[in-house]
């Protein structure tokens, strides 16, 4: 460690390094505009892999359409329980519901049937 290197202990020291760091390493240009580019930062911190916020390619509609979704009330779907858990509260806040089926019998016996798994 060097002199300048100092130990993060609050979780809101260490959550903001951290998206400061994937900014310096995520180029902004590869993005349409601040939007994309914002829920790529968000990406690569969930996932902590910038590959993957590299690699991202957004409808040019995405966004736009993402945001009235929300803004009339939309249910958020997601296709796993950990994302439901990450999310809840603050959709909760926001007065909007999280789905996930993937414990649904329906979704349980299409994959069984499909051979694949319940989230593919």
């Amino acid at each position: 460690m060097n002199e300048k290197s100092e130990i993060l202990r609050s979780p809101q020291d260490i959550e903001k390094e951290s998206y400061d760091i994937i900014r310096k390493l995520l180029p902004k240009d590869i993005f349409r505009n601040e939007d994309e580019y914002e829920l790529a930062v968000r990406i690569a911190h969930a996932t902590a892999d910038i590959e993957i916020a590299k690699s991202l390619v957004f409808h040019p509609l995405f966004i736009s359409e993402a945001q009235k979704s929300l803004e009339e009330g939309l249910p958020i779907l997601v296709d796993v329980e950990m994302v439901m858990c990450g999310i809840k509260n603050y959709a909760l806040s926001l007065n909007l519901d999280v789905v996930c089926n993937i414990s649904s019998p329906d979704v349980v016996e299409e994959a069984k049937k499909l051979g694949i798994t319940r989230a593919a």
